[in-house]
């Protein structure tokens, strides 16, 4: 908040400087309107975007919302997985990022701004964005006035060209260009990245963690339409004046969250569904994962720990399955292992990685993860498959099409089983693979650095051995000293 208070207060000393030091002691009376009404006019648009931003939610996600009941109002697809944020336990959308000093995950989180004492996000970047623009804008305008103040003052040889003593206006006016200059820089800098950003469809946050894209991106003009809107990007229509004209703001930063009526009836999916792919968990890190399952399914989980890297390693990782009621299914601290049981209940799972044993070091995971069923019917279904045997029974024991089905069904569990073990072969084989690399390269490194060691002992004692037993000769011996 400090920073915010500096912010206005820098804003408010400009605006002294150039009105009652440069501007009204001069003589010119339209060159004192004109520069007076641009540069005030800047100056409140600038505090006004600086206020929007500081004020407005920048897209917060609500704390806690990590609930049955909650994901259940989702109605999401069965087999989809969500993310959960462990710090602030919340569902993560897409691209949220979580913030330590908001202690909030933020949509599309660019940073956190300590001038404006709030994080730049989805809903407040284009204030942001304007902040810079003014910002830049007065403080070149206030250079060229001091420049210009100057130049005036050493051709009257400081007399009459302020109200004030010519040491108290050189003062003002060297520390208006050092403002000036410093943050014209700054907030150059910043509005180029942030139009960077908006027309590559991608966030500070993402772009300095080299985050590959996994959503579709923008073209320019529609990263810039997403973030200013569709009337203040038409340059037909007068409402691109909008752009310049900033409402007051509101002051719930808290999202109201409205409640969500009650999921329907629906039709449940049915059938095998499996995840494949390699996670990589940063020193004393946890990362979540939720997949969803319905009462009666076999849910299994295989992990296997790739490469580690860092000082005192270890490959031992901390792995435990929360049902959806909370109660933990299975817990297993290995660098390898399964876990397989039988859904109880229906909801999302929730499946936490720990890399508490290394404090110092980062390890890549290989995970397998999914749902299969053994012959288990839902609960809409059994009353009319128990009318089918029934009527199976009395008309024909023997019936082709049943034989056929079960048989269709078996092979499909053979072979989705097997491909489940393939899968677990092929990430131990992986991790071998990944074991054997890393061993090649610390042996090749070594005996490196042993090789240079002793070429280096080498050429050092042979030049001690030299200076050791070859004498000078009697013409180079120094004669004695009186």
């Amino acid at each position: 908040m400090v920073c915010a208070f500096i912010t206005w207060f820098l804003v408010f000393f400009a605006d002294f400087v150039v009105t009652f030091v440069m501007l009204l002691p001069s003589r010119s009376f339209w060159y004192a309107v004109i520069n007076g009404v641009v540069f005030n006019s800047l100056a409140v648009l600038a505090l006004a975007s600086h206020l929007r931003t500081m004020l407005t939610d920048p897209g917060a996600v609500p704390k806690g919302n990590a609930t049955k009941k909650y994901v259940d109002s989702l109605q999401l697809k069965p087999g989809k997985v969500i993310y959960k944020c462990p710090k602030c336990c919340s569902i993560k959308p897409e691209r949220a990022h979580h913030c330590s000093i908001c202690e909030r995950c933020i949509r599309k989180m660019d940073h956190h701004c300590p001038w404006v004492n709030n994080c730049v996000g989805e809903k407040n970047q284009r204030f942001f964005v304007l902040f810079t623009m003014y910002i830049a804008a007065i403080s070149s305008h206030a250079l060229a006035l001091c420049g210009y103040q100057f130049i005036t003052c050493i051709r009257v040889q400081w007399r009459e060209c302020s109200d004030f003593s010519p040491p108290v206006t050189m003062m003002l006016m060297i520390f208006l260009c050092m403002e000036g200059l410093l943050f014209f820089t700054f907030t150059a800098v910043m509005f180029c990245t942030q139009l960077h950003s908006i027309c590559n469809d991608e966030t500070e946050i993402e772009r300095l963690k080299n985050e590959k894209p996994t959503w579709e991106r923008r073209t320019r003009w529609a990263g810039l339409r997403s973030v200013f809107g569709e009337l203040l990007l038409d340059s037909s229509s007068p409402n691109w004046l909008k752009l310049v004209v900033l409402s007051w703001p509101d002051f719930a930063f808290i999202p109201s969250s409205s409640s969500s009526a009650a999921c329907a009836d629906q039709e449940l999916f049915w059938g095998a569904d499996q995840y494949d792919f390699s996670v990589v968990l940063p020193a004393a890190g946890l990362e979540c994962f939720w997949h969803f399952a319905h009462h009666g399914e076999r849910f299994y989980l295989s992990f296997m720990v790739q490469w580690v890297t860092g000082v005192g390693h270890d490959r031992h990782l901390s792995v435990y399955v929360n049902a959806p009621g909370g109660l933990l299914m299975s817990t297993v601290d290995d660098a390898k292992g399964q876990i397989n049981f039988e859904a109880e209940e229906t909801g999302f799972y929730q499946m936490c990685f720990s890399n508490f044993h290394n404090h110092f070091g980062t390890m890549q995971v290989y995970l397998s993860f999914g749902v299969y069923y053994d012959g288990y019917q839902g609960p809409t279904n059994s009353k009319d498959e128990e009318k089918k045997k029934r009527e199976e029974v009395s008309k024909d024991l023997n019936n082709t099409l049943s034989i056929i089905q079960d048989a269709t069904h078996k092979v499909e569990n053979h072979v989705f089983h097997t491909f489940r073990y393939y899968s677990f072969g092929r990430m131990r084989k992986s991790a071998d693979y990944f074991l054997l690399l890393s061993n090649s390269q610390y042996i090749t490194w070594w005996s490196t650095a042993l090789s240079l060691l002793i070429i280096t002992s080498g050429y050092l004692q042979l030049l001690f051995l030299k200076r050791l037993f070859v004498s000078k000769t009697g013409a180079e011996e120094e004669k004695p000293r009186c």
